[in-house]
């Protein structure tokens, strides 16, 4: 495995630690065509809404926690 390879895991491990974290049920996640290092998170909003997110994988996990909750908790 190259170091590379090494970094997306561990990202997308913080990111599905974060989902189950901030209670948003299941999702989709997948790397982001427009933006090495970053990755695209598709959900249900709590408004029975598409909900998605982009985030990037420098992001601290509180932040990703954060986002990923604001989105979901989207009322319109």
């Amino acid at each position: 495995m190259d170091k590379n390879s090494g970094a997306m895991r561990e990202a997308v491990q913080r990111i599905k630690e974060a989902i189950y974290d901030a209670q948003i049920g299941e999702a989709e996640i997948t790397p982001s065509r427009k933006q090495s290092e970053t990755y695209v998170v598709k959900f249900d909003t709590r408004a029975g809404r598409a909900g998605e997110v982009s985030i990037s994988s420098s992001l601290g996990y509180r932040e990703i926690v954060a986002l990923l909750k604001s989105v979901h908790e989207e009322k319109s």
